[in-house]
């Protein structure tokens, strides 16, 4: 891949090994996709719109942990400095 100027990489360990917390998506394989270009839902491709919606919604909410995270470390902060703002505020330090 790389001496076709791509930057993506080809890792042969699992999810779980490589520290994912995403499902991995199934092989649909030529004669699933040829059904849903004839629009018959075909189950493998059907299995694989449910992983990247659960993926999705995982995503999500990993993302709002983290923004919660970040929330409580800035209040935690504000906090702080207020409360040494309040305590050694005119002390000889």
């Amino acid at each position: 891949m790389e001496q076709y100027g791509q930057d993506e990489r080809i890792d042969h360990r699992s999810h779980a090994d490589r520290g994912l917390t995403e499902q991995p998506t199934i092989h649909e394989g030529v004669v699933a996709r040829e059904l849903e270009k004839k629009d018959v839902i075909s189950d493998r491709c059907e299995i694989n719109r449910q992983i990247k919606a659960d993926n999705a919604l995982l995503r999500e909410r990993l993302r709002q942990k983290q923004q919660q995270q970040a929330q409580q470390r800035q209040d935690k902060k504000k906090n702080r400095d207020s409360w040494e703002r309040k305590n050694f505020s005119g002390s000889a330090f």
